[in-house]
């Protein structure tokens, strides 16, 4: 009880409930009891406040906790109500539940049940009534995409979306392409900029070419999409990339408040570059065909903004740098690729960010095959498996550096066992048409596991090529059956019919057979007819299959055809369908 008076003291009040929790456990002290109720009810497990989420397609109210909520195995629906009606949709997490699914500009009275567990073992004493009024959506316009490039062939618009607004302040800044350098070393490159930002944009590395508003269409509460005409904003763009800045008409912005933004460039040149040990290699193709581009202009820029290097694409699109231009370090290391063309008048430009990572392939496997040397030779065998007893089939084709045939070649083949104990050696010194066809026939006792061959031009030399093979004492199919049925759901009430036709595969019907057979069951949480949705409690454990014999299935008939029902009987309990 001291320790617990003295957390209180320092406002650790959850360390002093449990502190006096424990003490009661050791003595019931009415004095101490008190002391507890007392301060459970001040700052044990209560609500705290809420927050109603407005400026959201679906608004949602949310009442705060002073202690988390407990994870998982509670239904936190069933201790809520709206307007003294359940709760459609109900979100607990963390400190918080909130009421979803709501409306713009209506009140809602959130009612708490008494007795909504916590995490710490506490339940709230009393009923809470929480009474929030949700207020239209504020005044706001945004942009929808990510992406900086437009195609040059496509429809040139940039969507935006209006809530709550009739018209849209714009303003169209250009970045010239000498200072893409600067640009992309900062942070303001394809970010949401802030008042402030936008003006340095404007004064420091660029300029204003357009200004104006556009109308939108309102709706109340919705968002609405209008199009950005940029043809008519921009009849003849210049090298560089644009940024379109936006707000509602009418709206006050402080200098640090966020802007709608949208970096854009209109192009028609797609670029793609490998680097590499030959150097930089730049593809240009067309965005609207994917054709090779040629005559286009590469031009490799520094951090610093010089120029590192010129080169103009060929007939293919393609352009090389060289390695030397790559190797560039502080001021002079890569920092951005130009590309441009011109034709009927019109120049088209588009640039890379070479600071950024590039895909790296390298733990998928990009060192290609081993260089064979002055001769390559392909293996293989008729199967990877065989039985003892059985003829093993190997051919081996023998080719020089030059991909020509080595007809005049010999090979001694070496067949060794899974102990690595030689079996067979064999001459070939009569290829047909520069392949060495050899068999080998294993023992009927022949030793199970792994067994290897060697191609050798010369036997005390290391092998040109090497092929494993399995001996294992294993029975190979025989039989083979076909399923077919109407039913496409199979239920407890009624049974689905499965036709069996069974045929043995030299071609005969396996008849008079008979038939065992099995369901398998699984749970799931999603279904294709229902996408978005998922079934069942999120708290019931995963299990595995489960497993359903079916009985008295018979026996084929004189032409390995029968009919079996299959029927559900003893289904797992679960919530979720199967």
């Amino acid at each position: 009880a001291v320790l617990a008076r003295a957390l209180e003291q320092r406002s650790l009040y959850r360390p002093a409930l449990e502190a006096y929790k424990q003490s009661l456990e050791l003595k019931n002290s009415p004095e101490i009891a008190t002391a507890f109720a007392d301060l459970k009810a001040r700052k044990g497990f209560r609500v705290t406040g809420n927050s109603v989420d407005a400026d959201t397609p679906s608004p949602r109210i949310c009442v705060q906790f002073s202690e988390d909520l407990v994870k998982t195995g509670v239904d936190y629906a069933s201790y809520v109500t709206v307007d003294g009606k359940s709760a459609g949709a109900i979100e607990a997490s963390g400190q918080q539940i909130c009421a979803e699914g709501l409306e713009h500009g209506n009140t809602y009275r959130i009612t708490l049940r008494a007795g909504l567990p916590s995490s710490v073992g506490e339940n709230l004493e009393q009923p809470v009534v929480v009474n929030s009024y949700i207020r239209d959506r504020a005044p706001a316009v945004r942009f929808t995409g990510e992406n900086f490039v437009l195609p040059g062939s496509a429809r040139k618009g940039i969507p935006i979306i209006g809530i709550n607004t009739d018209k849209a302040d714009l303003e169209l800044f250009r970045i010239g392409e000498r200072s893409l350098a600067r640009l992309i070393s900062g942070s303001h490159f394809l970010s949401q900029l802030e008042g402030y930002s936008v003006d340095q944009v404007s004064e420091d590395m660029g300029s204003s070419v357009w200004k104006g508003s556009l109308e939108l269409g309102r709706e109340l509460n919705r968002e609405m999409v209008t199009s950005f005409p940029v043809d008519e904003a921009l009849p003849n763009r210049e090298p560089g990339i644009y940024v379109l800045t936006a707000k509602a008409a009418g709206s006050e912005q402080d200098s640090w408040e966020p802007v709608a933004t949208q970096w854009f460039l209109v192009s028609d040149i797609g670029l793609t570059t490998y680097a590499g040990t030959d150097g930089l290699s730049v593809f240009a193709r067309s965005l609207d065909s994917a054709k090779a581009i040629a005559n286009v202009e590469v031009t490799l820029l520094a951090r610093n903004n010089e120029i590192l290097g010129k080169a103009v694409t060929d007939s293919e699109g393609r352009a090389v740098l060289s390695p030397g231009l790559m190797r560039g370090s502080a001021g002079q290391a890569p920092a951005i690729l130009t590309a441009s063309s011109s034709a009927d008048g019109k120049t088209d430009f588009v640039f890379l960010d070479m600071t950024k990572a590039g895909f790296d392939l390298s733990d998928r496997g990009v060192n290609g095959r081993e260089t064979p040397g002055p001769l390559d030779l392909y293996t293989y065998l008729d199967r990877g498996i065989f039985r003892p007893g059985e003829t093993v089939n190997m051919v081996s084709l023998v080719r020089d550096d030059s991909v020509a045939a080595a007809d005049d070649l010999p090979l001694t083949v070496i067949l060794r066992r899974p102990d690595g104990v030689e079996a067979e050696r064999v001459f070939s010194t009569e290829p047909q048409l520069a392949g060495h066809a050899v068999s080998f026939a294993l023992q009927d006792n022949a030793m199970l596991g792994v067994w290897r061959i060697a191609i050798h031009s010369d036997p005390d030399a290391a092998p040109l090529s090497e092929k494993t093979f399995l001996v294992e004492d294993f029975v190979p199919d025989r039989t083979e059956f076909d399923l077919a049925s109407e039913a496409k759901v199979i239920s407890p009430v009624e049974p689905a019919v499965i036709k069996v036709d069974g045929r043995y595969l030299y071609g005969a019907p396996a008849s008079d057979l008979s038939l065992e057979g099995e369901i398998r069951l699984k749970t799931l949480r999603q279904r294709d007819e229902a996408p978005g949705f998922e079934f069942g409690l999120a708290d019931e454990e995963e299990e595995g299959n489960e497993v359903i014999e079916l009985q008295g299935l018979g026996r084929t008939d004189a032409d390995g055809k029968a009919e079996v029902e299959a029927a559900l009987s003893g289904l797992p309990s679960t919530t979720r369908p199967l």
